[in-house]
């Protein structure tokens, strides 16, 4: 019987650490390669400071949130209420709501 609580105890460890590194906001390679393109090339978007970053994370104090061009809304529709940052060449979606991150494309 306690084999099987320490079983239980393990799963339930282990679903609540997949969770959080599961993206919230569902992209497709394509979404991903067109919001790169965009944000990346055409917009020069300045960098934030690189770091750890972790899906499932409130996004650190001091960093700068933007909001999509529209041109990325128009073909992303998935995004288009989200914010996000850039590090190095990574983009950090953010949930609007509590400013956790939602994605990060590499």
């Amino acid at each position: 019987m306690t084999k099987l609580f320490l079983v239980s105890g393990i799963l339930a460890a282990l679903t609540v650490g997949a969770q959080a590194q599961m993206a919230t906001v569902k992209l497709t390679a394509e979404d991903n390669h067109t919001i790169k393109e965009i944000v990346l090339n055409e917009m020069k978007t300045p960098k934030a400071a690189s770091g750890d970053y972790k899906i499932g994370e409130k996004v650190p104090e001091g960093i700068e949130l933007r909001a999509f061009p529209a041109s990325v809304g128009s073909k992303v529709s998935a995004v288009k209420s989200h914010r996000f940052f850039v590090s190095g060449e990574r983009i950090i979606v953010v949930h609007p709501k509590d400013n956790t991150i939602a994605e990060i494309i590499e």
